[in-house]
């Protein structure tokens, strides 16, 4: 069976409901964002929005283990997927981006040109969040990966020396009103802090003397934001998660430096009915000039989906990976969850 196909996001939306109050557990950079989307939330439906915001994979880990939770934010895919793959969670959905920086101390001569070699100095300070427990300390990590191509042996240097002074479950909490990096930097325990673009502008605010660095394109390294309603979640956790993506939402994190994250609305998918959705495993991948044609074996019987390359480079389709085909009339469509 062939026809053509769209990404879409999966994922139950319900219109506005009565007040509520709803749980959101969000990555420590998503604080002053999602603290306006929720204020706006708030005025537009009269629920209340209680956030809890930190190092996403210990976040994941609390939710994981019973914490109450509605809706989970976190500043990777992995660990909401982890979450929708332990059946914690529903589908997730990409609804921001933001990528990393260089957050550099004042006397410091540094720019985009020579910042690897300037990390790579014996005397200099490089400062990171933690690998596994903060996404921000993993992007840096994966930093030092492409540090590699450009220099042999950078990729162990850069780990070996890397501070990881943030994110943590017993890292040193900033001062009240302090951003964590730019405390750090200012305090001399890192010379060069690599952070997300988002958290170096708020530290710049707070320490004017401390410069802002571009990663050259060849270090370059972007950070998608992934959300999720946990299981068993009131039905104003939905009505948040959908208002986060709406342009309303989306303008909001704008204004903090984030970029959008997911064109398709949620909405979408109410067009659609559950028992159309039929989970299945790819079983080939195969790209022409334009297209991919994705094989899904559902139950032994194969369904065939034509979509563009970037639909399916997009979603990572590859074989192995399970996948819905969606169908409505003639068309059928592609999912992941």
């Amino acid at each position: 069976m062939r026809a053509s196909a769209m990404i879409i996001a999966i994922l139950a939306m319900t219109g506005p409901t009565a007040a509520e109050t709803i749980q959101l557990y969000a990555a420590g950079s998503l604080k002053a964002a999602l603290t306006d989307v929720s204020k706006a939330y708030e005025t537009s439906t009269g629920s209340k929005v209680e956030g809890k915001y930190g190092p996403s994979g210990l976040l994941k880990d609390e939710i994981a283990h019973g914490a109450k939770a509605d809706i989970f934010a976190s500043a990777n895919m992995e660990h909401p997927q982890a979450l929708n793959d332990q059946k914690k969670g529903g589908p997730v959905v990409r609804f921001a981006r933001n990528k990393l920086c260089a957050l550099v101390k004042p006397e410091l001569a540094v720019d985009s040109k020579n910042l690897l070699e300037r990390m790579l100095e014996k005397n200099v300070k490089v400062g990171t969040s933690t690998p596994k427990a903060d996404p921000s300390g993993d992007y840096a990590f994966e930093v030092f990966r492409k540090a590699d191509a450009v220099k042999a042996g950078a990729q162990a240097e850069l780990e070996k020396k890397a501070l990881q002074l943030t994110g943590s479950a017993n890292s040193a909490p900033a001062p009240a009103g302090r951003t964590v990096y730019g405390w750090h930097v200012s305090e001399g325990r890192a010379d060069i802090f690599l952070t997300y673009c988002t958290n170096a502008l708020v530290a710049q605010k707070e320490n004017p003397d401390q410069r802002i660095v571009d990663l050259p394109d060849n270090l370059t390294v972007g950070a998608d934001y992934g959300l999720t309603v946990i299981n068993g979640a009131p039905s104003a956790a939905r009505h948040l998660a959908d208002f986060i993506v709406s342009p309303e939402g989306q303008k909001i994190l704008e204004r903090h430096g984030f970029t959008p994250g997911n064109e398709i609305k949620w909405r979408q998918i109410m067009k659609l009915s559950a028992r159309n959705q039929l989970k299945g495993k790819i079983v080939d991948v195969k790209k022409g000039a334009t297209t991919a044609h994705v094989r899904i074996d559902i139950g032994g019987q194969t369904l065939t989906a034509s979509i563009t390359n970037e639909s399916a480079d997009e979603l990572k389709l590859e074989k192995g990976k399970s996948a819905y085909a969606i169908i409505k009339a003639t068309s059928v469509m592609i999912g992941v969850d």
